[in-house]
């Protein structure tokens, strides 16, 4: 049996330009999540050499705001969805040693990158910025991150080409293969190509990196204790945050923590996330 673990947002999918179109065209974004998703499922099933689909277990987290854009029946029959929120380790729930690789799908560049398309960190209305052990990081890090804690490789990531520039360092050290899914042009605007196009081109990233296997035994990993720094959005946040007796005030928006283990910096970092929603 392979399994294979999807985590997949929605900033990167192919055909959406802005958090507008999310709010007002919720059907057709849906839509348009769930198509790629499930060329990326299908892709995963006709490539993975030697094995039938019913020896083949994909579990895609939806992990766009709530987690409810997919619609699972449109989705490989061997494709179990999680959806709904809220849950633990929200972006990549599940993920443990027994999956032979993740594949990141519809990611998102850093809050502040230039010209990159709904720039973010995790939460737009919470985080600014994020360091773990002296380097800032994204959701790609906080995901594979957490898959490399269990010794799990990332063996595809998508997303926008700013996304894809800012993850190039660890192409090579990691081994797996990317996708760009849309050309951002500035952060409500891109240039996209038509969605057939764009999943011809995922078939064909999954088909090498499936046959090549660059990243096998290769996972993105982080000394421990980290050490946390988080910039949020205003002083509020920073207020209700350092309420958690382990976390120390720094200025009036950042804080700071130590994590024995990458599943304690995730879960601390989404009640963080959440405890700082509540600012009204």
């Amino acid at each position: 049996m392979k399994k294979y673990y999807v985590c997949c947002d929605m900033e990167g999918i192919t055909g959406i330009s802005n958090f507008k179109e999310m709010e007002t065209q919720n059907a057709y974004v849906s839509k348009m999540m769930t198509a790629e998703i499930s060329a990326l499922c299908e892709s995963i099933n006709r490539n993975s050499t030697g094995e039938r689909s019913d020896s083949i277990d994909i579990l895609v987290a939806d992990s766009h705001a709530t987690g409810t854009n997919i619609n699972h029946s449109d989705l490989s029959e061997n494709a179990r969805l999680i959806r709904g929120f809220p849950r633990a380790q929200y972006m990549a729930p599940g993920i443990d040693s027994s999956f032979d690789a993740m594949f990141i799908a519809g990611h998102h560049a850093r809050a502040g990158t230039l010209k990159a398309g709904m720039d973010h960190t995790f939460s737009g209305s919470a985080i600014y910025s994020v360091e773990v052990n002296g380097s800032e990081i994204g959701e790609f890090e906080l995901n594979a991150g957490l898959a490399g804690h269990y010794k799990v490789p990332v063996a595809y990531v998508s997303g926008d080409d700013k996304f894809i520039e800012q993850i190039s360092v660890y192409k090579e050290k990691l081994g797996f293969e990317t996708l760009t899914t849309k050309e951002a042009v500035a952060r409500y605007s891109a240039v996209l190509e038509h969605p057939k196009r764009v999943y011809s081109k995922i078939d064909k990233a999954v088909e090498k990196t499936l046959r090549e296997k660059k990243w096998a035994g290769k996972y993105l990993t982080f000394e421990y204790p980290l050490k946390v720094k988080i910039t949020l959005l205003n002083t509020v946040k920073a207020d209700m945050a350092a309420l958690i007796p382990v976390i120390k005030r720094l200025d009036g928006r950042t804080i700071y923590f130590e994590a024995p283990d990458f599943v304690y910096f995730y879960d601390m970092f989404c009640a963080i996330t959440l405890i700082c929603w509540n600012d009204r």
